[in-house]
């Protein structure tokens, strides 16, 4: 989990967790990586001397607070339901449903499931 400790808000990012600064007692557990305001070096000495990495941000640092990387949403695609085999189309209906169909669920209710789950 990413840390940014600063006295103005920043923009909420996933993964990313906004502290004020001004209330830091001791090093979080669980950072991976800390941004850290000018007016705080207390601070990232703290998490250096945890090994966790620090970018100084705010005046007389370059550095600013990166924006997240993009998220990328691919459909994935599939073959057509009728040129499946069951233990694909059962796999498909998992991947969706989170669960399975048994075994012995017969073909023609196996199309019917995946017809249900499966847009297009």
């Amino acid at each position: 989990m990413e840390i940014v400790y600063a006295t103005q808000r920043v923009p909420e990012v996933t993964g990313r967790r906004f502290i004020n600064a001004q209330f830091f007692l001791r090093p979080e557990p669980g950072a991976t990586r800390v941004f850290v305001d000018s007016a705080f070096p207390a601070i990232a000495e703290a998490y250096r001397a945890i090994g966790v990495p620090v970018v100084m941000i705010g005046k007389g640092y370059r550095a600013s607070l990166p924006e997240p990387p993009p998220v990328v949403v691919a459909r994935v695609l599939r073959k057509p339901a009728d040129e499946m085999d069951n233990a694909e189309l059962r796999a498909a209906i998992a991947d969706t449903t989170g669960k399975a169909p048994g075994v012995r669920t017969g073909r023609a209710k196996l199309l019917a499931m995946y017809s249900e789950t499966h847009v297009g």
